[in-house]
């Protein structure tokens, strides 16, 4: 065993975490004058605590069961991508400048998690997530804002695309297998979550790939995969409870007498723990006193019926939204018997258990994605093994490549949402605001951020510039607006409260800072703002 094998068996976790540790201190650096403030001191000792965590396995080496088992992994993997490298290679690179492409286009900051990662403004006290968000604000960095978190989330789509060519074993059926699945996976509404800071998809991936490793037996990695999965978004909390019962389960039928037991390695189980609480600790703060209790997770209308609507919520926003990895996913949970148990044991108990929770809708949904995904594979392969003529088969796989070239242009045609790159003059409007808005203006802005935007076209005294949400009463937005001095709107439409004739009445114009958005759904207006 080499020195470098050795070094990497003993320490695997630390190095698997160590992304994570990085951009925590980079945050720490960065917000060095905030953190260390007298009220902050808190928080700063936590995330100093928290960034250097992973060392703990120097002190409490772990066993070598993780290295091994990741090191096994990858010598099978490279076995089976040898078989068509060039192939997957194109699929993978075709497919990442596709979606790097899609990203540059689309304006980054109409979420607010979106906002507070490219403003740096992440809230002190982790009442959302902690991990994540500082991991794309370090790539921020080092690359235009626009890409930023398009391309963390990419990092975790094609770590399930390695995963899905891992168990696509080949029996019977080619790399069109694996090529169908993934744009199956991704051709969906799918492709714009993922262009945002939800986080909601990459939590799904890589807690499936764990869940699938405890259901192998391969504990150190599937709980290592399991539990960093579960901290990139809360909604992760509903897959670790999954893992519990997958990994009961599969102890208990292999009994003690089988050793499935003396696998566990519990230093690293109780490290998880402890990690996982420690990322999760805020969001229970912001449910029990901000939001006043569990009410604001799993209270439902009266007219309702508890967890059956958001069952059937989901249902119909996978049928409808994911139709065909929908359709390949149950085929395949149904029908291949070999993996119909772990279909129930892992999608049946995560959708058991998330439907306890009232926040249901297509973003939500995408958590199932991840399983469906995994189970086309043996759908796939089990609808193609019905054809037994060469030509028959070939003419199924063109069908499919084109009904999942009409989802894309469906998901494409409505993408992204409203004002892009493509239809709007927005970087010409925000380089004319970086030049010539006044220092003392005032921006007030709803649902997008120029913030990011400015500073990245070099608008050094941004700070002197007041940015504030656009009031929500109409009574506020008149007396907001009809104060002296420059004063710049720019928001949808939809949401103006006010006419635009009541806006012309007080002087207000699209000019000099002029937006055109072909969509017709974002406005932006002026007054005194002309140097």
């Amino acid at each position: 065993m080499t020195f470098l094998r050795k070094t990497f068996v003993n320490y695997a976790p630390i190095f698997l975490l160590a992304p994570f540790s990085l951009s925590l201190g980079l945050y720490i650096f960065r917000n060095i004058e905030v953190l260390t403030k007298e009220e902050n001191l808190p928080f700063f000792y936590f995330y100093i605590f928290f960034s250097i965590f992973p060392l703990y396995f120097i002190l409490f080496r772990s066993r070598q069961d993780l290295g091994n088992e990741v090191l096994e992994i990858t010598r099978k993997f490279f076995e089976r991508f040898s078989e068509n490298r060039w192939i997957y290679i194109a699929i993978a690179a075709v497919f990442s400048i596709f979606f790097l492409y899609v990203a540059s286009i689309h304006i980054s900051t109409y979420y607010e998690r979106d906002q507070w990662i490219l403003e740096n403004s992440i809230p002190i006290l982790p009442i959302d997530l902690i991990l994540t968000p500082r991991l794309a604000l370090a790539l921020s960095l080092f690359t235009p804002i626009d890409i930023a978190i398009p391309l963390l989330n990419l990092f975790f789509i094609l770590i399930w695309f390695a995963f899905l060519l891992y168990v696509n074993s080949g029996e019977g059926h080619s790399w069109v297998v694996l090529f169908l699945v993934f744009i199956s996976t991704f051709f969906t509404g799918v492709l714009y979550l993922t262009q945002y800071a939800t986080f909601e998809f990459p939590t799904a991936l890589l807690s499936f790939i764990g869940l699938y490793g405890i259901w192998r037996r391969k504990f150190s990695i599937g709980l290592v995969l399991l539990f960093i999965g579960g901290v990139l978004k809360n909604t992760g909390i509903f897959h670790v409870a999954t893992g519990g019962v997958l990994l009961l389960f599969v102890l208990y039928q292999d009994g003690l007498s089988k050793g499935s037991f003396k696998k566990l390695d519990f230093s690293l189980l109780f490290f998880l723990g402890i990690f996982f609480i420690l990322n999760h600790w805020g969001s229970f703060y912001y449910i029990f006193v901000f939001q006043k209790g569990p009410g604001y997770l799993v209270s439902v209308s009266t007219d309702k019926i508890f967890w059956l609507s958001s069952f059937v919520t989901f249902i119909k926003y996978l049928g409808l939204g994911n139709s065909v990895v929908f359709i390949f996913g149950l085929t395949g949970a149904c029908m291949v018997k070999r993996v119909r148990l772990f279909a129930l044991l892992s999608m049946g108990v995560l959708m058991f258990l998330r439907c306890f929770s009232r926040l249901a809708d297509g973003g939500y949904a995408s958590i199932f994605v991840a399983g469906l995904s995994f189970f086309s594979i043996y759908g796939v392969s089990y609808i193609l093994n019905f054809f037994r003529k060469e030509w028959s088969k070939n003419l199924l796989i063109i069908l499919l490549i084109c009904f999942n070239a009409f989802w894309l242009y469906r998901v494409l045609s409505r993408f992204p949402a409203g004002m892009n790159r493509l239809n709007s003059n927005f970087d010409e409007f925000i380089e004319k605001i970086a030049s010539d808005f006044p220092v003392d203006g005032r921006i007030y802005q709803r649902q997008i951020s120029l913030v990011p935007y400015l500073r990245e076209h070099g608008r050094n005294n941004i700070d002197d510039i007041e940015f504030d949400l656009y009031p929500e009463l109409k009574e506020s937005v008149l007396a907001s607006l009809s104060e002296p001095g420059c004063r710049l709107i720019i928001m949808p439409r939809g949401e103006l409260d006010i006419t635009e004739s009541e806006l012309l009445e007080m002087d207000y114009s699209q000019y000099p800072f002029e937006l055109v958005d072909r969509s017709g759904l974002w406005v932006a207006y002026s007054r005194s703002c002309a140097k």
